[in-house]
């Protein structure tokens, strides 16, 4: 992408006057603005039919899923799209919204790269559902960002799904997954995540099941208590909070299993052990301090 000429947009006006067979790398940024039930940006990007990177930013843009529906009708028809990043933050989409989303997904297949916020959209179940079976139906992704804050409850299955997923895509590389502040708890154990650290060619994975709003801002990640030796992890961002039920061998697990990530040149690790002993909490920091490569860390443990 480096070598194609980015087309940035700050609206719509110039957008619409633009030769749209000619937009490859296409940028439209309409944060904040009233697009409504906008049936005209649809329209027009169903023109752009050379467009490979689309990012769109509509963050506060009153879409709804009417909005969303018409939107996803012109994006369908990108067919040569390769990289989709697209924030729906804060807009009302609801589980009709992301149907419409999901069905769009499904019907780009050479997707590489897919990026979505998804934050503060009332999404229960259904969109649930549907939104994790569509990024599982992409089986060429490479990296994905799903970010999905500040939403209703979702089922157990659709973690397990994209736990699945994660874990079986050899393509993927980077993963992102921000669930702060939704109503499910503990979801994580469903998404088989050891399994996932196993993967030789995962070289990225930060995942967000925290309800701390001072944790927020740095996307902080959270994962079971096993991890693989051979692991090739690169990066990796851990938010484990507050543990009151923490089975009676976890931290010895946890720290001889994180120890040996040989590879990590960057952790941002925080926990709390509630009814633990300060030579507990010397002994966890001791086994982080082992990870020779580490470059940058920012390590936290407090027994409470």
């Amino acid at each position: 992408m480096s070598q194609k000429k980015q087309k940035i947009f700050l609206g719509l006006r110039r957008f619409y006057s633009s030769y749209f067979d000619r937009h490859v790398v296409l940028v439209i940024d309409l944060s904040n603005h009233r697009v409504g039930n906008n049936s005209l940006i649809g329209k027009r990007l169903s023109k752009c039919e050379n467009v490979q990177y689309l990012t769109l930013n509509l963050d506060k843009s009153q879409l709804k899923a009417v909005g969303t529906q018409k939107l996803c009708d012109g994006i369908i028809k990108c067919s040569k799209l390769i990289s989709l990043n697209i924030n729906l933050s804060c807009n009302k989409i609801l589980d009709e919204g992301v149907s419409s989303l999901g069905a769009c997904i499904k019907s780009i297949s050479n997707l590489t790269e897919l990026i979505l916020d998804l934050t503060l959209n009332h999404i229960g179940t259904k969109g649930g559902n549907d939104i994790v079976a569509a990024i599982t139906s992409c089986q060429n992704l490479k990296k994905l960002t799903l970010i999905a804050n500040c939403n209703r409850y979702w089922d157990q299955e659709d973690f397990k799904l994209l736990g699945s997923f994660i874990a079986k895509n050899q393509n993927l590389y980077s993963v992102i997954l921000s669930f702060f502040n939704c109503w499910f708890f503990r979801h994580w154990e469903y998404m088989d995540l050891a399994t996932i650290i196993e993967r030789k060619d995962l070289q990225n994975l930060d995942i967000n099941f925290s309800s701390s709003s001072k944790k927020i801002k740095n996307h902080p990640c959270f994962i079971p208590p096993t991890i693989p030796c051979q692991s090739n992890l690169l990066s990796l961002r851990l938010y484990l909070g507050k543990n009151y039920n923490i089975e009676k061998d976890f931290k010895q697990n946890f720290f001889s299993a994180l120890a040996k990530c040989v590879n990590l040149i960057y952790l941002e690790f925080e926990i709390r052990f509630c009814g633990d002993t300060v030579e507990a909490q010397q002994k966890c920091r001791s086994q982080i301090l082992k990870i020779k490569r580490l470059v940058q860390k920012t390590v936290f443990i407090q027994i409470q």
